[in-house]
């Protein structure tokens, strides 16, 4: 508003002086008189003094006015910029961190070269917690879960970033054993910038997919591995029923003390195996032993793979019955791996009644349905039940 008011008054002044210019000049040829020619000649001066100063304001003001037009179009883009080129998620935070938008996973199975073997539908997943996360606990929540399926997944929910410690857990639910991998730094030097990708592999890191415990011992074989008995059904020291259940019964009436077994402990699945091996005494919980009726057990390798060897575990066993301890049999047992062993066992039959009950496991994760990192439980052990008869 100031530059139009100064621009109307330089405006008149210039208009002024014009018409002042005009009837003075007129004047002039009309008189003759030499004082009046001189005095309309310092009147004409000073009109033409004030017209050139109206002059000089109207170009001043005009320079004023595109100046600061100017400076309104300069604000109008720099607004316009501002709305064009507004940050996206992969610009880098004040410490230098990138919001990771597509993080992809992609492994291989232990003993395969093949990336679909890994995951399904319902198992496989990469799971990211807070760094202080214990993922042990049942209420441990992961910030992101990324199913794997064929060997890669992908998230896309922008919550996780570069440059930034997180607990890392892979979930193999039934199928594959769970891992900890710790806590990991996503490295920016793995970010594609122009993507805002992130592909995170194993680099070293092992899942393995569970074998299957075999039955590890017949009680209605008739091979000699039951107390090199041909049945076990009748007046025998080692009784069965017609089917296997997995219980062998001792005959204190046709029974001398003691007697004998043969399980083959092994595995099966082709690039499989289980994890922490181990053969376990348990105590029935309904009739349990009180811990005296068996005097000893004595252990003997018959072929195969000779696991207690490896362990430096001595022949005699009746300390971890009596315990109801875990054996270490092996740290991981392949599949197709077998052992076939001679378990010789005493019993005080002035101590055992009928109602002395006791199981032999061969389970993994190192003891009687143990636990992963998850709590998912590993492999399906299998076990066999020892009774008495009078």
């Amino acid at each position: 508003m100031a530059l139009n008011v100064g621009f109307n008054l330089a405006t008149l002044i210039s208009l002024i002086t014009i018409i002042g210019l005009l009837v003075f000049g007129i004047k002039k040829t009309i008189f003759q008189s030499q004082a009046v020619k001189w005095v309309a000649m310092v009147i004409m001066g000073i009109f033409l003094i004030v017209g050139l100063s109206g002059i000089g304001l109207w170009t001043s003001l005009s320079e004023l006015a595109i100046t600061d037009a100017d400076e309104d179009d300069d604000l109008v883009e720099d607004i316009v910029d501002e709305d064009v080129e507004a940050p996206s998620v992969t610009d880098t935070a004040a410490d230098g961190r990138y919001i990771i938008e597509t993080f992809k996973v992609q492994f291989k199975e232990e003993y395969s070269n093949a990336y679909n073997t890994v995951g399904n539908t319902t198992d496989g997943d990469i799971k990211i917690y807070d760094e202080v996360t214990d993922p042990t606990e049942p209420t441990a929540n992961p910030i992101i879960t990324v199913n794997v399926t064929s060997g890669v997944g992908t998230d896309t929910q922008k919550l996780i970033t570069t440059e930034k410690n997180y607990r890392v857990v892979f979930d193999g639910g039934l199928g594959w054993y769970s891992e900890d991998w710790g806590v990991i730094k996503f490295p920016v030097g793995n970010y594609q910038k122009q993507t805002g990708t992130f592909k995170f592999e194993g680099n070293g890191r092992v899942i393995s997919a569970i074998a299957e415990i075999d039955d590890f011992f017949n009680e209605t074989q008739t091979d000699g591995d039951v107390n090199g008995q041909t049945t076990c059904q009748g007046d025998e020291e080692l009784n069965c029923t017609a089917t296997s259940d997995d219980v062998i019964s001792y005959s204190e009436h046709a029974g001398d003390g003691d007697f004998y077994i043969q399980p083959e402990i092994s595995v099966s699945g082709a690039n499989k195996k289980i994890r922490d091996a181990v053969m376990c005494f348990e105590f029935d919980t309904s009739t349990p032993p009180e811990g005296d009726e068996v005097s000893s057990i004595s252990y003997q390798h018959v072929s195969g793979t000779d696991f207690l060897a490896q362990q430096n575990i001595g022949s005699e066993l009746v300390d971890y019955w009596a315990n109801e301890g875990c054996i270490k049999l092996a740290n991981t047992i392949k599949g197709g791996t077998s052992s076939k062993i001679k378990l010789t066992i005493t019993v005080s039959e002035a101590n055992l009644d009928t109602d002395d009950d006791w199981y032999l496991y061969i389970d993994d994760l190192g003891e009687i349905r143990g636990k992963d990192v998850v709590n998912n439980r590993g492999t399906q052990y299998d076990r066999l039940k020892f009774d008495a008869s009078n």
